[in-house]
């Protein structure tokens, strides 16, 4: 399956650091594209940036060889989300016309579909689905709010919701914009959790709650790195272990300095003992985690 990035002349603002004819190619690219071309009067400069581009992963072709070929093609200056293009690359024939948006899917050796704009788009998208023009400052505002609230886990806590979530997305707008990689921000969090602990095992009272400070901003910044590999495409398994494993070292790290720190406060041995259990149960499950993702599957050993 092709897909066709369609673009102008014209300049294109980076939306969370990608400029939306990269961020239309590199989500076909995600959504199960096996090739990308850029068509219209900026496709030679597009396509010369998407072939240097180190996060590319599937072919760069001209136009020429479409004409019998299955694609889907989108206008370079709309964001669309990866569920929606994933789903326009699944389906057998299909075609809708939004606000100076295409998408349309031809089928092996089939007349391609007629669009035509009758105000009920032939592709049912999801609820939430993006498909948003991003050329103008306002537009790519809101673009980016669309992009950045669709990184909210279900699966995150009452503070996390409330409070580390909304930190960490107003972060990871700002660092979108920086040259910084998700792995480098992954080992700055972790120097800010180790600090925190080392402040911790102090025993007294201020650098004791400058610690937690630091413990509470590490928590806030994990979020930025996974986020921001995300928004920027820039995920990868090195990154995930990288992820897991600075935050296990830094949970552990804080609770076992913690533990001394209020040993150290007069709080009795109590303390200790709670912090050593603490760290050992959460090692051992630690450990088990690591384990399950490393272990065949029983079709791959059957």
């Amino acid at each position: 399956m092709i897909g066709v990035v369609v673009v102008d002349a014209g300049e294109y603002p980076p939306v969370l650091g990608v400029p939306a004819p990269l961020r239309a190619a590199l989500t076909m690219q995600q959504a199960g594209a096996t090739a990308v071309c850029f068509s219209g009067e900026g496709a030679a400069a597009w396509a010369d940036a998407f072939r240097r581009d180190d996060r590319r992963g599937v072919e760069v072709i001209d136009a020429a060889p479409l004409r019998e070929d299955p694609r889907v093609t989108v206008d370079g200056g709309v964001v669309f989300d990866r569920a929606t293009l994933t789903r326009a690359f699944a389906s057998p024939c299909l075609a809708w016309i939004g606000d100076a948006v295409v998408l349309s899917h031809r089928s092996q050796g089939a007349d391609e579909v007629a669009l035509v704009d009758d105000g009920a788009p032939d592709l049912d998208l999801a609820p939430d689905a993006l498909c948003l023009r991003a050329r103008e400052p306002a537009d790519v505002a809101l673009v980016e709010d669309g992009l950045l609230q669709r990184l909210r886990k279900p699966q995150d806590g009452i503070v996390a919701r409330a409070l580390n979530r909304s930190l960490s997305l107003s972060l990871t707008r700002v660092l979108a914009r920086t040259p910084l990689r998700p792995n480098d921000l992954s080992f700055s969090i972790l120097f800010v959790g180790l600090a925190g602990a080392a402040l911790a095992s102090t025993g007294e009272r201020l650098p004791l709650a400058l610690g937690g400070l630091l413990f509470q901003a590490q928590s806030v910044l994990d979020g930025c790195d996974g986020e921001l590999a995300r928004v920027t495409f820039r995920g990868s398994k090195l990154g995930e272990w990288i992820d897991t494993v600075g935050d296990d070292i830094t949970n552990y790290a804080f609770f076992g300095a913690l533990g001394a720190g209020l040993w150290r406060a007069g709080l009795g041995e109590g303390a200790l003992w709670l912090a050593l259990a603490a760290v050992s149960l959460g090692s051992l499950c630690s450990l088990i985690e690591y384990r399950l993702p490393l272990t065949p599957s029983a079709a791959e050993t059957s």
